[in-house]
């Protein structure tokens, strides 16, 4: 997996939590079960982000700047 599919993934869950949000605002139905897969594909990818981040050949030279 590259890094762009885990940000994909990462921005996905932005879009879907905005959205469940709006939903459970406007007390609309599937606000819950959107709310959370926005919760859940952010955890996903910002797992997948940082994962990424650590096994790169120049993680070290990267976060000793």
């Amino acid at each position: 997996m590259k890094i762009k599919h885990a940000i994909l993934l990462l921005v996905l869950g932005y879009c879907c939590d905005f959205v469940g949000t709006a939903f459970k605002i406007l007390h609309m139905v599937y606000g819950d079960p959107l709310f959370m897969l926005g919760m859940v594909l952010k955890v996903v990818g910002l797992l997948l982000v940082v994962f990424k981040l650590f096994t790169h050949p120049k993680a070290k030279e990267f976060l000793n700047w």
